[in-house]
């Protein structure tokens, strides 16, 4: 066991030497790994701060979509009712249109009428004064004949108070 002892110390010795050895080189690689760390996370806050302006950036962009879509749908609304008026104003000047037509032709229609009147109005006229004269004609024919009969009286008067 004397034998034994020597060896394990010896043993022993090396493994502290190994550890120490791995320990200082451990030491070396836990400091590297320590400034790739802090690199890591002040990398990773970058990312984050990015990441949060990306998504301040998306959420006022998703803010504008929001109300562009807002006015795009009254601009729409606003367009439909437009429209609606303008096939309204021309269904009305459509029928106003065919109420002119119809005006027109029944002005001509009237003015046809009153010119078929006035022509039967001059006739009448006409016929009128035609009977008028007659009608003043016999008056005249027959005042004649009463004149002319007076006339005879009268003559007759006359003889019978010449002649004594």
């Amino acid at each position: 066991m004397n034998r034994l002892s020597p060896v394990l110390r010896i043993a022993a010795i090396v493994a502290a030497l190994v550890s120490a050895g791995l320990f200082f080189l451990a030491q070396g690689k836990l400091a590297e790994k320590q400034a790739e760390l802090e690199v890591a996370q002040n990398a990773t806050r970058a990312t984050q701060l990015e990441l949060e302006t990306a998504n301040s950036q998306i959420a006022s962009l998703e803010s504008r979509l929001s109300t562009e879509r807002a006015a795009f749908a009254h601009t729409k609304r606003d367009l439909e009712s437009v429209r609606s008026e303008m096939y309204t104003a021309q269904q009305e000047v459509t029928q106003t249109q065919q109420q002119l037509r119809e005006s027109k032709i029944q002005i001509s229609e009237l003015e046809e009428t009153a010119r078929r009147l006035r022509s039967a109005l001059v006739t009448s006229e006409q016929g009128l004064v035609t009977v008028s004269k007659e009608g003043e004609l016999a008056q005249l024919r027959e005042r004649i004949s009463e004149l002319s009969k007076a006339n005879e009286i009268l003559r007759a008067e006359i003889i019978a108070n010449e002649s004594p």
